[in-house]
Formats: structure tokens, sequence, C-alpha cells
């Protein structure tokens, strides 16, 4: 199995350093990417878990992942899609200097703590970067970075920011290279009978202390992650493979196959063979799966993101 849990490198489009993406998302294990990320929330509702924190999207929501912060997703409602943006944070560094972070609070679904009041203006900008970059119209190339300054002109004078120091990112790079150490190891082992004991004593660190360790930055236990690596790997298998069932159990780690049904429906609300049928039919909407976000037809998005496009309009007129 793939390391996909952890370090995510992006690769950017040729026209801007950034990715975008629509995308129906079921669930994406806690990752973090140098790229800072903006999800806008086309349709149905998600789960997010960012710096330890739980929050509800809802249609029309909008949040940021900073650069390196640790998140994860998981779909409250099947049929959902997503505006995807991973921007390169070079797009500021260019005029602050290329060790230069910034952290921006922007999260709708937080409204007590919502620095900005009305996010229409934001919406449309997102909106008209997503189109352009799907329909590739004369000049597109050049409406995508005109629109992609926009968007980080306006991070900076609508939400509240703050620089990160020098002294902090270095210990944040240290705490993520153990990190993914420790996520590298489950990936490697998730099949076998992992204790904590061994884990500790594998990764040369005392059981408190990975423990501790992870708990804090991941925002859930050794012990939850570990499961949640299994459950994946075993709907990766189901869906890409025609294994049995039974091998399936075994592959990804789990004592029996009554202990496999049991925490696979507790996980994902059906039986793995239900899964498994589901998986079948979803392929067939879905183009490629990146870190959880099953990419989807642009034109599945199109008139979803022109509703935004024209609700800017007609509030400007």
């Amino acid at each position: 199995m793939e390391s996909k849990y952890s370090f995510e490198m992006i690769e950017h489009i040729k026209e801007a350093p950034m990715k975008c993406f629509i995308a129906g998302i079921e669930h994406s294990s806690p990752h973090w990417h140098n790229e800072f990320e903006v999800l806008f929330l086309l349709k149905g509702s998600l789960e997010v878990t960012s710096e330890n924190k739980k929050h509800t999207m809802k249609t029309g929501d909008i949040i940021l992942f900073n650069s390196n912060s640790i998140h994860s997703i998981n779909c409250l409602e099947q049929d959902n899609y997503a505006l995807v943006l991973q921007i390169n944070p070079a797009i500021y560094q260019s005029d602050y200097g290329k060790t230069t972070y910034f952290r921006f609070h922007l999260n709708s679904s937080e409204i007590e703590q919502a620095q900005v009041k009305d996010y229409t203006q934001l919406q449309s900008i997102l909106a008209q970067i997503g189109m352009e970059v799907f329909m590739k119209n004369d000049g597109f190339q050049y409406y995508i970075k005109s629109l992609l300054y926009q968007l980080v002109g306006y991070l900076f004078r609508h939400t509240r920011y703050e620089p990160a120091h020098k002294a902090e990112s270095e210990k944040s790079n240290h705490d993520l290279n153990q990190l993914s150490m420790i996520i590298d190891y489950i990936n490697a082992n998730h099949q076998l009978k992992m204790t904590l004991d061994h884990a500790a004593h594998s990764l040369n660190m005392s059981i408190s202390s990975l423990c501790r360790f992870f708990r804090d930055k991941m925002g859930i236990s050794f012990a939850e992650y570990l499961h949640s690596v299994r459950i994946s790997h075993a709907k990766e298998l189901l869906t890409e493979t025609k294994q049995t069932v039974l091998h399936i159990s075994e592959e990804c780690g789990f004592m029996s196959l009554a202990s496999f049904y049991r925490s696979f429906r507790k996980a994902t609300g059906t039986t793995p063979t239900d899964y498994r049928e589901m998986g079948e039919a979803a392929s067939k909407r879905s183009q490629i799966q990146i870190q959880g976000y099953s990419i989807v037809n642009p034109i599945m998005g199109y008139e979803l993101l022109s509703s935004y496009m024209a609700k800017s309009q007609s509030k400007g007129n």
C-alpha cells in the first residue's frame, strides 16, 4: 500500500502556481502539504477537522487550510461537490521573502468568529477561477493569474492573518518530519498485529510520548488512526480488486471476518459487500482519486459555479 496519509506533493497547473479541481469527497485522511488550500463547498455537507478542531460545512461555505496544516475531511452527505484550490505560498513570498509564511483565518462555518460578514465576493472570485480553469476560453491563462491575485489580495484585506515566525516554522517542520516517520511506519505495518509497545520501540519513542505527540498533532489517537488506515486500505481493495472479502480483511490487519464487518459497518454505515457494489457505480463518475478527493468531470460543477457568479452580478446591480 502506498503512503497516502502524510505529506502530499501537489502538481500545479502550468498557468499559475496552484492546482484547481472539482471533487466529490467521501473521506480524506489527515494529511498536509506546502500549499495553502481553499475549499469551497458547492453542494452537500462535510465534517472538516483542521488544527484539532471539527467544523461542519454546508453548501456555500468556504474554509482555508494553511500551509503545512494537518487537515482531514469526512462527508456528511454522499452527494457533495467542492471546488478545491491548492495555492503555492510563493505567490506572496515574491513580495515578503521566500521563507515567509502567513496564517490566514478563513472559515465561514464559524459565524461567531467570522471576520467577513458577506462571502458573496469571495464566492464569486473562486467560481470565476474554477470556470476559467475548466472552460479554457481565449485568454483564460491571464484571467486565472488576475483572479488568483484578487483572491490573495482578498485574503490580506478581508481576513485576519499573521506571519509564522522562523522558530515556529522550524519546530513545525521538525514535528511534521517526525509525524511522517510515524505515519510511514503505520502505513508499512498496518496489516500486522501492531501494539503500541512495539511501535514505540521501533520509532525510538516511549509509549507515553508517542501517544501524546500523535494525538497533539493529529487530533486522534494512534489506535484510531491505525484503524482508519486499515479501513481506507480495505475500501481501496474492495473497489479496485476482485479479492474476496475474507482475503481483504486479513490483508488489512483485521483479526477476523466478523471483526472486519463490524468495524467496516461502524465506519461507513454499510457492509464491505455493499460498499464494493456502490464503489463500482461511483467510479463511473470519478476520473481519479487524490488524497480521498474523487475528482469529477468539471461539467458537473459548471451550473453550480455559474450560480455563484450570477449571485455576485445581481448583487452588484
